[in-house]
């Protein structure tokens, strides 16, 4: 099975770093400021709902086109075992799964918690056969909203965990160098005259850099976003 390291976020978010092979087809860039590219996280590795009645969640999973396979943990941070747990698996090298675990703990939204699981449709017609799917079960997807760097079209399932269906175009990549991406806070259009008041109710959040980077000689910076650096993370949340 796959080792796991889990620990809680600071707003108590159940997180863990899974040690993977990365595959041959692996997109990702690893971030080796700090560890080796051996110790670089990835990306997602998966994300796992809680539900009290997963039957039909299931259902609606396989119609999304996702496949049953074989959990890999012996037990996740939740306490979850194989046994309680059943994982479906997309297509894609990286954050392809999604973990159904039952439970009776009520969910809430909040600090602490996820608001929502994205799941890939690469173009407008694959987003509308998707949510013409999702109709035909009976749920009740919202139109395409542009979202500057993609169009989403948004859905709870049938306990409530907010899905959302996601275009790869225009990518964030779209009006910053690809290169330089989270170096610095992009804001749509819209929202560009609203600079200064959304960065000063944003936390300072400090980034490390690594020495001989140049500089005062100070190995961190003060900034509004930050750098993740081979494991992958998963999340878990109440929904």
């Amino acid at each position: 099975g796959e080792t796991v390291l889990p620990f809680r976020d600071p707003d108590g978010l159940p997180v863990e770093l899974a040690e993977v092979e990365v595959p041959d087809d692996d997109p990702t860039t690893a971030w080796t400021a700090f560890v080796p590219e051996s110790a670089a996280i990835r990306g997602f590795h998966s994300v796992t709902l809680w539900l009290d009645d997963a039957e039909r969640t299931e259902g609606l999973l396989r119609t999304m086109g996702l496949t049953e396979t074989e959990s890999a943990d012996d037990a996740g941070s939740d306490g979850a075992t194989d046994a309680d747990r059943t994982r479906f698996a997309a297509s894609g090298p990286v954050g392809k799964y999604v973990d159904v675990v039952e439970t009776d703990r009520q969910g809430r939204s909040g600090r602490g918690t996820v608001h929502h699981v994205a799941f890939q449709t690469p173009t407008d017609a694959d987003q509308s056969a998707m949510r013409d799917a999702v109709s035909s079960m009976g749920l009740r997807p919202t139109e395409q909203i542009d979202r500057h760097w993609f169009r989403s079209v948004y859905f709870r399932e049938f306990a409530g965990v907010l899905f959302e269906l996601a275009t790869s175009d225009p990518g964030y990549a779209s009006d910053e160098p690809a290169d330089a991406l989270g170096e610095r806070l992009v804001l749509p259009g819209r929202f560009g005259d609203r600079r200064e008041q959304i960065e000063a109710g944003l936390p300072d959040v400090t980034v490390p850099r690594p020495k001989g980077s140049g500089g005062s000689g100070s190995s961190e910076e003060s900034g509004s976003s930050a750098e993740s650096g081979s494991s992958d993370a998963s999340a878990e949340g109440d929904d």
